[in-house]
């Protein structure tokens, strides 16, 4: 049900990576406006929805139900690694003063409770839409909307821990060696920790029922362009990337 593989940076621009298996905002005074180009980045489809805006591989919907669905899966994942994360960055958290970046934080859940845990550090949510908190939230949280298909909009070597959660169906299957891995890569600071949960869609022991339902998934997710074996492959492209060493994997 989970992975996890890890990341060092070193000062020869190294990096361990840890994962798991398992831009600008725009200040608008006239509401009118706004409540319309909020309007314009989403559709509606049999009830549901969707995101609307280019360049989105995303086909889940972002509704309040689909909100509910990522919030449970939230605590479900924190329950069954017993922690928020994996990688080796307690001791600099409890210390402070340490950046992290969520890439894809969806209602930002995760964010919003190693916020108020590590209250010292500063912490960077990234989506592509805001269905995030922006005015309730914690004063060490910052939004930013953008797409990691377009590139973060942040400098090299800026983040001490870099977190990224079941965007397998956010991202075609080429792009992440060309465009994902690359750009985790590039803003994580020499000696910071990336990161990355996935699930699988292998299920051990299953009966016919299960078997057939895992097999219309998996053809549902290729027709797609999402890898159902990203997970198993994720090993790999980290080392072909030819800047990460240790890198680690868990199956849980």
């Amino acid at each position: 049900m989970g992975i996890s593989l890890s990341k060092f940076r070193s000062s020869t621009k190294s990096k361990y990576l840890q994962i798991k298996r398992s831009a600008s905002s725009i200040n608008l005074r006239n509401s009118t406006l706004a409540a319309k180009l909020f309007c314009d980045d989403f559709k509606f489809l049999n009830g549901r929805r969707y995101h609307n805006v280019e360049n989105i591989h995303y086909f889940f919907p972002n509704d309040d139900q689909e909100i509910d669905r990522l919030q449970l899966q939230h605590y479900m994942m924190r329950f069954i690694w017993r922690s928020n994360f994996s990688s080796p960055m307690r001791d600099l958290l409890e210390e402070g003063y340490a950046q992290v970046l969520d890439v894809g934080c969806g209602p930002a859940t995760w964010l919003l409770e190693m916020a108020s845990d590590f209250p010292k550090c500063e912490f960077t949510g990234v989506d592509v839409v805001p269905v995030m908190p922006l005015t309730i939230k914690p004063q060490n949280i910052n939004f930013v909307e953008a797409n990691l298909l377009n590139g973060l909009p942040f400098p090299d070597d800026h983040f001490d821990f870099t977190y990224i959660r079941f965007l397998n169906c956010a991202l075609p299957s080429d792009l992440w060696t060309t465009h994902a891995i690359p750009e985790l890569i590039r803003v994580t600071k020499p000696g910071g920790y990336v990161e990355i949960m996935e699930w699988e869609t292998k299920i051990h022991n299953q009966g016919p029922i299960t078997e057939r339902l895992m097999d219309a998934l998996i053809r549902d997710l290729r027709s797609h362009d999402v890898d159902d074996r990203i997970p198993e492959k994720m090993v790999s492209y980290l080392q072909d990337s030819g800047k990460l060493k240790n890198i680690n994997m868990t199956i849980l």
